[in-house]
């Protein structure tokens, strides 16, 4: 329960035991804590910003990483092989387990991946690449467009 006696306010609580609380002035000198409180709110815009950034490009790299989870080539990080089942397309992984636990035979998740349609958009490029030396050799081997041309 409060009582106001003109600018002082005086606090009953429960307990019966007054607490009398004096009013801030405005022409009153601001205390060292005071002051380092606002010195603190300047820097929290910096502090978010920087908290910010990380959380952003640090999430950016999770799902960089989660996106590649498999590699058309082989190399010291994708070193485990497996195949499609539709063209017998070999592709590597990480870990064999660790693939088959984040995309089970049969799940969503595993038809999602793009595997035969990056494949495909591989050999393309081999492809036009092969066609422009066939244009000035006529005998020049085209195994990617057979490839191309075969899952078509």
């Amino acid at each position: 329960m409060a009582e106001n006696d003109g600018e002082t306010v005086v606090l009953i609580p429960p307990s019966n035991k007054t607490v009398v609380v004096e009013p801030l002035s405005l022409d009153r000198p601001i205390t060292q804590l005071e002051e380092e409180g606002g010195k603190a709110c300047q820097c929290m815009p910096i502090t978010l910003s920087i908290v910010m950034f990380t959380l952003l490009f640090g999430g950016l790299y999770v799902a960089h990483q989660q996106q590649y989870s498999y590699s058309l080539e082989k190399s010291d990080k994708y070193r485990d092989t497996l195949k499609t089942t539709d063209y017998g397309i070999e592709f590597y992984v990480y870990s064999l387990n660790m693939f088959n636990h984040n995309y089970p035979l049969g799940s969503f998740a595993r038809d999602a991946i793009e595997i035969i349609g990056e494949y495909k958009h591989s050999i393309q490029k081999h492809c036009g690449d092969e066609l422009k030396h066939r244009i000035r050799f006529l005998d020049f081997p085209t195994p990617f467009c057979d490839e191309l041309e075969r899952m078509s």
